[in-house]
């Protein structure tokens, strides 16, 4: 008997108890998980203060711009043995250049 023809009669044999899997499955998904509107209060904006300085300047640029500009966001670069010293005068000449 091949390999294929047992895996057949395995799915033919257990075919009520998947379904029945996949319905429990379905009913614990609808019962115990959160609705969207609910997982929305654990966004990752709670994660910064309502006082912050960033909030501040997103509010004030959906005034000046009629959209918000993403104040919040970071750029980041990374070595993991360490940024060679040209790399991070250039970092710091940029930095200085936007401020």
């Amino acid at each position: 008997m091949s390999r294929r023809f047992r895996v057949g009669r395995l799915a033919v044999a257990l075919r009520w108890p998947i379904v029945a899997f996949w319905v429990v499955a379905a009913v614990a998904t609808t019962v115990l998980l959160p609705s969207i509107e609910e997982s929305q209060n654990g966004a990752l904006g709670d994660l910064v203060p309502n006082d912050a300085a960033a909030i501040d300047a997103e509010l004030r640029s959906a005034t000046l711009f009629g959209f918000p500009l993403l104040s919040r966001t970071i750029v980041v670069q990374r070595d993991p043995d360490g940024l060679p010293v040209a790399a991070q005068a250039a970092t710091v000449r940029r930095a200085l250049q936007i401020n």
